[in-house]
Parts: structure tokens; sequence; C-alpha cells
């Protein structure tokens, strides 16, 4: 079989550190660009971790190989990290293409294999970075997003409503008590509706055990920190509150509610255990220079806990309604406060116990999701929130590569792992109109 070449962005392998592994018995391309790019990487707050994966992956695969040789890889493949030799003729045929920037050296790289004899027509420039994509295309370059072997394309059953399941009313008794079988496919942790009859409500359930369980209602509504307000809301409290469900997934789009609830858990919980709501989030290019800022970490933090806040403050407002106390917000954040708000790369080796939210989930890279998630001790709630839809340009993930599909596809068959996706908005008319239309 004629073997194809791939030439990888620098952002595949952020994404997936061992990226080169992927692609079967064909050529795979690292240019000196690239190994440039992760050395700068290295040392950023959020891409740091990634890179230095990368890095070690790269090295794991050149020792014991002679210096400059093509690197066989499993499957037949080979590696060939690339030093971009200058090509006087093809600099001159591709003048309009300026070299100093580094998307237009990765894309240099794949013109000169493509004019090689031993590779010709069958270079392909591998990227999530849609910019380089229309590059590509216009000096006639195939390329593609990259797509590990483990990434979904199903994502439609992956961020959906739960399912309605009918239940014969005559098998109420065990629903409610011992749980009931029914037919059809159905996964350990999986959050359904139950109806019972065609004018009854619709149930929360939970299948465990090859059984669907009713959800019961809890005492939380009664300490007024939230109260639902619609069925999946609900749904996603009753699971938080069951303890057979260690790691709960939210979902959904804007206004929709995922913070604000994930919050009044933690809160709930708090109370009820006397321990310490973590909270982390991924940080962004824009706080790549957050240890630069003057002030303490707390003060640094400022950008960060103002989502958080504005979820506060609708927590506080139900609770001065009823006439319970509500402590600010500052004070809840101090130093030895009972929330802790801190990027997601600051706690590097640190083990978390207790009770975990990890917001925006959807702007982290499938190493970030792993690193975050094998720092969870025992005796540990976690939720996670994210939206698909709303992926920060500067990562260069997609809905496929982003952490939160990884974890949903990857993690979400095993037993204390369950899933919800809010589609009600209630935030405002403005900003659900904006979420569906815009």
């Amino acid at each position: 079989m004629t073997k194809k070449v791939f030439v990888l962005d620098t952002n595949v392998l952020i994404n997936d550190p061992r990226a080169v592994n992927k692609f079967s018995d064909h050529v795979c391309i690292v240019p000196m660009i690239v190994l440039e790019e992760l050395d700068n990487h290295k040392s950023k707050e959020r891409t740091g971790y990634p890179a230095r994966e990368a890095i070690r992956a790269l090295l794991r695969l050149i020792n014991g190989a002679n210096a400059g040789d093509i690197i066989s890889l499993k499957d037949g493949g080979q590696l060939i990290l690339d030093h971009e030799p200058r090509d006087a003729n093809l600099i001159k045929k591709y003048k309009s293409l300026d070299l100093g920037k580094p998307d237009n050296r990765i894309i240099m790289v794949g013109l000169r294999y493509k004019h090689d004899p031993k590779y010709a027509n069958r270079v392909t420039i591998v990227t999530n970075d849609g910019t380089v994509r229309a590059k590509a295309h216009a000096y006639r370059l195939a390329s593609e997003e990259y797509r590990a072997d483990n990434y979904t394309d199903d994502l439609e059953r992956l961020y959906k409503e739960p399912t309605v399941i009918d239940v014969d009313p005559e098998q109420s008794t065990d629903f409610y008590s011992r749980g009931v079988v029914v037919k059809g496919d159905s996964l350990p942790g999986e959050a359904v509706f139950v109806r019972l009859d065609d004018d009854s409500k619709l149930l929360p359930a939970v299948f465990f055990d090859r059984r669907l369980h009713y959800l019961p209602d809890d005492e939380m509504k009664k300490q007024h920190y939230f109260t639902p307000r619609n069925l999946g809301q609900d749904l996603a409290f009753r699971l938080a509150m069951d303890d057979r469900i260690k790691v709960l997934i939210l979902t959904g789009g804007a206004g929709t509610g995922k913070t604000l609830e994930a919050l009044a858990i933690g809160m709930h919980a708090q109370m009820h255990r006397k321990g310490i709501i973590r909270i982390v989030r991924p940080t962004d290019q824009a706080a790549e220079g957050l240890g630069f800022l003057p002030g303490t970490l707390d003060e640094k933090m400022g950008p960060y806990k103002e989502a958080i806040e504005s979820n506060y403050d609708v927590i506080a407002e139900s609770l001065k309604k009823h006439k319970l106390k509500a402590e600010p917000f500052d004070v809840l954040c101090h130093a030895d406060g009972k929330i802790r708000i801190k990027p997601i790369n600051f706690d590097l080796g640190v083990t978390y116990r207790g009770f975990v939210i990890c917001d925006e989930v959807q702007n982290l890279t499938v190493p970030q999701a792993k690193l975050f998630l094998t720092r969870i001790g025992g005796n540990t709630k976690v939720i996670l929130t994210g939206d698909i839809g709303q992926i920060a340009e500067s990562t260069y993930l997609t809905k496929r590569s982003s952490g939160l599909t990884h974890i949903i596809s990857q993690m979400g068959h095993l037993p204390f792992v369950s899933h919800v996706h809010l589609t009600e908005g209630e935030r405002s008319e403005v900003a659900t109109a904006a979420s569906q239309f815009l």
C-alpha cells in the first residue's frame, strides 16, 4: 500500500501528545517549527502540561535511533523530524508565502514533500486551525482536522436531552422501591425520565444494577440555596444527592444554569460536611501572564471569580428572601474561606477531596482533563460543567477533540458517572434566544 504523508501542526500534539502513533502505517512529519512552538508552550499556563508530554513522547521514540534517521513507529509507520531545509526554487515559486510566520512554514514543509517525487500528491496537513486549512487549500494542499481513534463523531448522541422511558403503571411499586427491569440498552449511571402512564408527569430516574430506579427528592430544596426551575435541573439535583454518583457532568447552552446548580449543590454539601468547595477553571491565553500581575493570588484571580460571584448572587438572594444568612462572597473566597477558586494548572500534585467543581470543561484538552481527574481523591464529589458550543478560539479545540466530549464518551459507561444535558434556558429570554439563534 502506498504510504500517505501527514504533516502535523502544533495544536495536534497539544491536543494529543501521542498523535504521531495514530496514523497507522503512514509517514508522520513533525516540522522544526512545531518543535520550537512546543518548546515555547511548555512553560505556559494552559498548554504547558500537554506540550511537555508531547516532547517526552517524541524523546521516547527517538531514543536509540541514529541521529537524523527516519524513525520506525508501531504498525509500520514512520516519523520524520523535519529540519526544514530551504529550497530556493520552492521559495521563489511560492514567494507570496511569508516564512516569517510559523503557520506558513508548516505549509512550506507540506509543499516540499508534495514536490518530492517519493511523496508526490500524497501529502496532507493535519491541523485544528481553520486558517491553516484555508491556506493549505489555497496552495492546493490537502488538509484535515485531527481525529484520534478514540474521538467520537456521534455528538448528537452525547449531547441530547435525557431519554423518556415508559414503565407499566403496575410496576410503579417496584419502580419506587427496588427498581424495575426495562427493555433496551442502558448504561449504569444513565439518567432518564420515566412516564408511568400517558397523563403522568415525568419522573427522574437512573439505571443501576440493570434496573431503573426512582431518584427521590432531597431536603436540599428546603435549604433554599436553589430551586430547580425545570425537569432537567431537578434531575441533575437529585443525581448529585445520590452517593453512588461520584462524577456528575452538566452540559448545555448558555443560561441553562449549569454553574449555578453546581455551586448550589456544593454549598449544600459544604453545609453538611463542613468541607471546602474547590472550583477550578481552564486558563486562556489572556491569563498566561497571570504570575506577572501585581497583587496577591486572590487579587490576581479577580477575573476568574466574577463568573462564580454572579451565580452566588442568585443563591444569596434566595437565602435572604427566606431570611437566612448569606455570607459576602469575598468572605467565602478568603484564604481561609469555604470556597477556593484557582486556574486548573495552579494545583499540580494536589489531591482533591470533598467537593470539586470544574467549570468550562469544554476548553480542556484531553491531557488536561486526564490530569484533573487523576487528582481526585476518595470520598469526593465532582461536578463538571461545560457548553460544547462555546469552545474558546484560542484553544484550537473542536467539539470532537474537546476534553468534555472525551470524558463523556470514554467514561460515561462507568456506574459512578452520570451526565445531564440541559436544554431549557433560565437566565433570560434574551440569553435563551441568543443561544438558540446566533
